[in-house]
């Protein structure tokens, strides 16, 4: 799913860096992303965690975020972590689309 989903958004003019687990993300921000897709099933560390790490990177801390899961407590989760956006899966491209521009446009 991460590829197809950088696939796509790689598509439409984003620079995409997707990665696998939690610690490659992290290791990946240290250039200013205007938006982080956030799988909420990180391997590696809790979405918390990597929430927290990425906070106190200077080039990412204001990067917006938006969570994606499957969970029925997505909406409380995406709070928890303030998240500027979320999408529960199963979700339509056009839903991923428009809201990463919407996000994109605000930072």
């Amino acid at each position: 799913m991460r590829e197809s989903l950088a696939d796509v958004l790689s598509e439409e003019g984003y620079e995409v860096r997707a990665v696998g687990s939690a610690d490659a993300a992290l290791s990946h921000l240290g250039w200013p992303a205007h938006v982080i897709v956030l799988d909420l099933s990180l391997p590696g560390m809790s979405a918390q965690e990597f929430r927290n790490h990425q906070r106190n990177l200077p080039l990412a801390a204001q990067s917006r975020v938006l969570v994606l899961s499957a969970s029925r407590h997505i909406q409380s989760f995406a709070a928890e972590l303030e998240a500027d956006a979320w999408i529960a899966k199963p979700f339509t491209l056009d839903d991923l689309l428009d809201t990463a521009e919407r996000l994109a446009i605000s930072h």
